[in-house]
């Protein structure tokens, strides 16, 4: 899952399906301002590669900040 929040904490973007370069594009698609965003990226994380289906992994989360600029 990927999420990104602009500086007032108001999700601008949301992807549970995440498999390509986020664009910079807010959740309707229109391009964001330029500015400070921060993300949070939460991910599976299994031990041993490829696991049984229905192995459960570990919940692992990152977080950082991000620059928009043109």
């Amino acid at each position: 899952i990927l999420m990104v929040f602009d500086r007032w904490g108001q999700m601008v973007y949301f992807s549970d399906d995440y498999q390509h370069d986020w664009d910079g594009r807010d959740l309707s698609g229109t391009p964001l301002e330029a500015g400070v965003y921060t993300y949070k990226i939460q991910y599976r994380y299994f031990a041993i590669p490829n696991p049984p289906p229905g192995t459960p992994g570990a919940l692992k989360e990152v977080t950082g900040v991000l620059r928009i600029y043109y």
